[in-house]
């Protein structure tokens, strides 16, 4: 790990800052320490101390609740900054609000790189946002919160840049390091979610048995129904409402890469019913671990809610087309030039990217990521590297020959 701290002068840290949007749930803004600005303090000690004791106990507590009411939040996402440092050792991601308030302090050595990952559109409404996921050991809070870090950036490339920045100071998901030590070890997994929340049924009708139904669990026609999806336990992402009368289609699609190890996928159908408070129809339960990889599986699930007695009951149905993929990727068999791993040697990404142009057109190994890996987000990515190596128009004409000189005579006047 010190070695990734190497700096051009061994005296001086390297140090990154950025200015984010934080987000803050309002249990966690409530539990926040409200400082309270020197003038005031100053006029409390005032009146403290030329105030009698009975007047000086009713203008404290007119002044206290005052402030309270100042310091409601304006909305969830404050302005915050960042600071990423290195420490011998140690990674420390320090979130700042106010500019000099410190939040949270996140060890970011502890962390595997699984845990950053960018959050989907469908949570906020927003792109660009960093989803952060530790556990108490992994970071320091002035709240003790155990809600994830979502940090939102002004643009896609600067989200992209502290990812991988970020990234290369966790810890990568790497298998058989004892028996392999010279090869950094043995192999490492990939994994990636496909979710299609096509269309659901009898939502709130009771099936009691197979034969049997029974009334609705609340007025169908008269409430809205959303999807969460939560993998492992943690809200990843979430539906548009629809009339929950008949059979709302949603249509919408979800990836979720960059995956920890799977446990469980859960879908909760909320129901929101005006004047009333928001709560969970049912729940869709789908374990991942041994669920088939590689292959669509689409198909009705069946929406279960948990009642006051020992079973669950069904409340409808919901129709989902879910893709599964879980690579394994062997050290000593990556000879892809795209893919250099040398534990002894650190070779700077513009030479690593030299090298992979060089020797594979940028066209073909797109066509490998998305055909044999499955990947198909990953086209922006090298082209954006294509034309930071500015190949893009060398790589189109050889790629364009290529075909022209395997299309046949017959071929080629057709498409004239």
């Amino acid at each position: 790990m010190s070695e990734r701290w190497d700096p051009l002068e061994p005296s001086i840290a390297p140090e990154f800052f950025v200015s984010v949007e934080i987000y803050l749930s309002t249990a966690a803004a409530s539990a926040l320490p409200k400082p309270i600005p020197r003038s005031k303090r100053r006029e409390k000690f005032e009146i403290s101390a030329s105030a009698q004791p009975e007047e000086r106990k009713v203008k404290v507590e007119k002044s206290s609740w005052l402030a309270l009411s100042k310091g409601l939040p304006e909305g969830p996402w404050r302005p915050a900054t960042c600071k990423l440092s290195g420490e011998g050792e140690r990674c420390l991601l320090n979130i700042y609000l106010d500019k000099n308030r410190l939040y949270q302090t996140v060890y970011v050595h502890l962390l595997n790189q699984t845990d950053l990952r960018q959050a989907d559109v469908s949570l906020f409404d927003k792109k660009d946002c960093l989803s952060i996921y530790c556990i108490g050991g992994q970071r320091w809070t002035s709240t003790h919160t155990a809600e994830p870090i979502y940090l939102h950036f002004s643009s896609n490339e600067t989200c992209n840049t502290w990812l991988v920045l970020l990234r290369s100071y966790a810890v990568p998901e790497i298998y058989g390091r004892l028996p392999f030590p010279n090869d950094g070890g043995s192999y490492r997994m990939w994994r990636q979610l496909e979710l299609t929340v096509v269309q659901g049924r009898g939502l709130g009708i009771v099936k009691l048995s197979e034969n049997r139904l029974s009334g609705d669990v609340g007025e169908s026609d008269d409430f809205t129904v959303s999807c969460h999806v939560l993998l492992n336990s943690i809200l990843c992402g979430r539906t548009s409402e629809k009339k929950a009368m008949g059979s709302p289609d949603w249509l919408e699609n979800f990836t979720f890469s960059d995956l920890p190890p799977f446990d469980s996928l859960v879908l909760l159908i909320r129901r929101d019913k005006k004047m009333t408070k928001t709560t969970t129809l049912g729940s869709v339960l789908i374990p991942l671990v041994h669920f088939r990889r590689g292959e669509v599986v689409e198909g009705w699930f069946p929406i279960l809610h948990s009642g006051s007695t020992a079973s669950d009951f069904q409340v409808g149905e919901l129709r989902l087309k879910i893709l599964v993929n879980e690579l394994s990727f062997f050290m000593e068999r990556m000879n892809c030039s795209f893919v250099q791993l040398n534990t002894e040697k650190s070779f700077s990404l513009k030479r690593l990217m030299r090298r992979s142009f060089s020797s594979r057109n940028f066209l073909d190994l797109i066509d490998d990521f998305e055909n044999k890996l499955k990947m198909k987000n990953i086209s922006p990515c090298l082209m954006s590297l294509a034309i930071d190596q500015n190949v893009v128009v060398s790589h189109v004409q050889e790629f364009a020959a290529r075909e022209v000189n395997a299309a046949s005579p017959g071929e080629l006047g057709n498409r004239a």
